[in-house]
């Protein structure tokens, strides 16, 4: 059994999980897939099963990606999302959709990000979260990625006055909901987290969910929870990786 398939990854598990997933309903090994997506995040992800295809998998990688975000504001966290150690603004502010506008002029075209010291991404061989769950100092250099695109889809609890003396839910702080095309290698999280630090707030990711890598789009998609080992083979596809399937 060999072939590319499209998931629609659920939230609150790994893109390791799929992999092990199909491992089981498979019996092959040599499974990998296009790019991690985190256990909050839900969305594309597009697996290889065998070792002709997972040779292949790299130009996927390679490939742009497009999200559906939701940041939200005032708030700080330590993996730069929801799933973090939470941390409040301390200072009073207030904040405006012009404002919140304005801010995200400064990420569009090339821009220079700081992956989050809780990700996959290797330093000298070594997963970054396992590093900083240690609480081992991480060096990290900023990387160039590329913003194509980056629509406002709507906005909540707008204009806001913050005060840092009252309690807050997460509802009940100010949201920006994104759309954003990025190259490969772009996170996400980093962006919440930039944006907040530019508008002196804080800001985290609250959602994500990822719609497209390339041309491949997640309506093809089969969930897993759809998936047993009797019907995975009518799920199986061939993909020109310089183009559809």
């Amino acid at each position: 059994m060999q072939g590319f398939i499209l998931i629609d990854k659920p939230q609150g598990i790994t893109s390791h999980d799929v992999v092990d997933h199909l491992r089981r309903i498979t019996g092959v090994k040599k499974i990998g897939h296009s790019g991690t997506l985190d256990p909050l995040a839900t969305g594309l992800l597009i697996v290889a099963i065998g070792r002709e295809y997972t040779k292949k998998l790299q130009s996927l990688i390679a490939k742009d990606k497009k999200y559906k975000a939701e940041i939200i504001f005032g708030i700080n966290s330590t993996t730069y999302d929801k799933e973090g150690e939470l941390s409040f603004c301390r200072h009073n502010f207030s904040l405006t959709s012009s404002d919140i506008e304005n801010a995200l002029s400064k990420f569009k075209g090339d821009i220079l990000q700081r992956p989050p010291i809780f990700s996959a991404k290797k330093i000298k061989g070594r997963k970054m979260y396992e590093l900083a769950r240690k609480n081992q100092t991480i060096d990290i250099e900023p990387v160039k990625v590329h913003v194509y695109n980056l629509y406002i889809e709507s906005y909540e609890n707008l204009p806001f006055d913050y005060h840092a003396d009252q309690e807050y839910a997460l509802e009940d702080l100010p949201k920006v909901y994104l759309d954003i095309h990025v190259s490969s290698g772009t996170y996400i999280r980093s962006i919440a987290h930039d944006l907040g630090d530019v508008l002196d707030c804080g800001a985290i990711l609250g959602s994500l969910r990822r719609y497209a890598i390339g041309d491949f789009d997640v309506t093809s998609a089969v969930k897993l929870d759809d998936l047993n080992a009797e019907n995975i083979s009518e799920h199986l596809t061939d993909i020109d990786v310089q183009g559809r399937m």
